[in-house]
This record gives C-alpha cells, structure tokens and sequence, in this order.
C-alpha cells in the first residue's frame, strides 16, 4: 500500500511539472508550485479534511486540486470537497472540473450537472447519464442527457428520446425525434431516430403508430432488418397474414436467418397454413438438418387433424 501511494505522488508530481512547464508563468512558478505540492501531498491522507480554507488558497490551485484528487483516490470524497470547495471559484477548467467530480460522489448529482453543463463537458456528462441510468436513477440522468441535448441537439436526440422513454414520458420522447426528423433532413441518425421512435410507440402500446414507423423505415431504409420487427408486430396485432407478408420480405433479404423462418412458421400456423408452416420447417432443415425446432415443429403440424382441409 505504501509503494502505491509513492508511486502515484510521483506519478502526480510528474504530470504536474509537465504541465507547469507549458504555463507562461515559467520555471519559478512551475518549481513554487511543485514544492508546494510536495508538502502538501506529504501530509497523512487522514489529515486531508483538516486543511483550512486559508490554507488551501494560499496554495496554487493546482496543488489544492491535485490533493482533492488524491483524497479521491484514497475514496474519501468528504476530504475532497473540504479541500476543493474554497477554490471552486477558480476560473480554471481543471479545477472546475474537479469541483463537479467530487460533488457527483459527494451525491451533489444535480449540481454536478451544471458545472459540467457550464463547462460544455460532454464526456463527464455522458458519462454521469450512464452511470445513473445503470443504477436505476432515470429522472436525474435525464437532467444529465437534457444537458447535453441542449449542447448539441443532432447529436443527442436518441440519448434524449430513450432517457425520455425510461422515465414513461413517451409523447415527449416521441415528439424529441419527430423534430429532428424534420429539422435534420439527411442526418446520418435518421434511422435510429425511427427505430427508437418505433420502440417509444410499443412501450406506449401505440400499435397503429408503430406500425407506420416500421413501414417508414422499410420504405427509407430496404435493406434494414424492421420488416422482422414488423412482422412481430403483426403477429402481436393478430394479423398473421400481414405477419407472413413482412416475415417474407425479411427472408428476401437474408435468406438464411433461422429465427424468421421460425416465426414464419408461426404466422403461417396461425394463419390456418398449416402445409406451408411444414414447409417452412422443412426449408431450415436444408441448411441445418438436425434443428430440433424444426424437427419438433414438422412432428407437431404433420400429426393427425393438424393439416389443412
């Protein structure tokens, strides 16, 4: 524990001098400032959360900084505030940035946010809408992916919709990418929009709208894999014969997919086409002749009473 703790005070020492070096205050201030951090990376982590404010400002700010960043290392983010929080002020991006890293593990979730809203900080908050969300937190990583909407709308439109859509509020999720759609004509997101705007209307259980989606995405976008989300979508709605038609126009484009002939079969069979349902087994043993769906499925059908009339 002891060799880590020096080897990450000279790894920081390091960086720090390189650092310093670009500064146009030059050589003094960069050696001021490294005995400073000496000294004050000296002192017992246990210390960390006694520092005065007088004594964290008459430091370099980046001496502070960097000690609030070791105190986080040592996973004491109390300590780290009390150091970085008399500085907070500090025009400075790194310093800033610091600032709202400790208050987000301080759980200071929303203030977090705005700093790095202020400082047009992407990756951190990108990276703070994830973590919420993994963690089940979605209203507070809406605040995080509004933040970013709000810094580049093209980019963020999805984050947006789907944060939208976890917290149940699908008209506005919906509405995020129906403007999008018409204010980004060509965007190289457009195909996502509408799959995510598709998956809005299911959640909403909007069958009639998301059936328009997915027929939008065939008609723009051919090759895509939606007529199998369509197809589904059919067989949810009970209409099976639709569901055959969609299921077909997928296998049209990949001829060997296993999983749509199974649910071809399904339409098929639920349709009352019973023998093209066996074909359509029959077919998935051509390229894979021991598949035990197919096989149970053609066993099933061809029993007596199940054939057509």
């Amino acid at each position: 524990m002891k060799k880590t703790t020096t080897y990450l005070l000279l790894i920081l020492l390091v960086f720090f001098i390189g650092w310093s070096f670009l500064q146009p205050s030059g050589i003094l201030l960069t050696i001021i400032n490294n005995l400073n951090l000496v000294s004050y990376l000296k002192q017992p982590v246990t210390t960390f959360g006694q520092v005065s404010t007088q004594n964290a400002i008459s430091n370099s700010p980046h001496v502070t900084m960097l000690a609030a960043r070791q105190a986080l290392h040592q996973n004491q983010p109390v300590k780290a505030f009390e150091l970085i929080n008399p500085i907070k002020d500090v025009p400075d991006q790194a310093v800033r940035n610091t600032y709202a890293e400790v208050l987000y593990l301080n759980g200071r979730i929303i203030e977090a946010i705005n700093v790095w809203e202020e400082l047009h900080d992407t990756y951190y908050l990108e990276k703070a809408a994830k973590d919420l969300s993994a963690k089940g937190d979605y209203e507070k990583s809406l605040q995080a992916n509004q933040a970013l909407y709000r810094f580049d709308p093209e980019k963020f439109t999805s984050s947006l919709a789907i944060s939208l859509q976890k917290n149940n509020r699908f008209e506005e999720a919906a509405d995020v990418i129906i403007h999008a759609r018409r204010t980004y004509i060509g965007s190289t997101h457009s195909l996502y929009w509408l799959r995510y705007l598709a998956s809005i209307y299911l959640d909403e259980q909007n069958w009639q709208a998301a059936e328009q989606t997915y027929i939008r995405i065939v008609t723009e976008f051919p090759e895509d894999d939606a007529w199998k989300n369509l197809g589904l979508l059919y067989l949810r709605m009970n209409e099976p014969e639709k569901a055959v038609d969609s299921f077909n126009q997928m296998l049209s484009i990949t001829h060997t997919n296993v999983s749509v002939y199974y649910l071809l079969a399904q339409a098929y069979e639920r349709a009352g086409r019973i023998d093209e349902a066996i074909q359509t087994f029959q077919k998935v043993l051509t390229f894979s002749p021991e598949d035990p769906t197919a096989l149970e499925g053609i066993d099933r059908l061809s029993a007596p009473g199940q054939t057509n009339p």
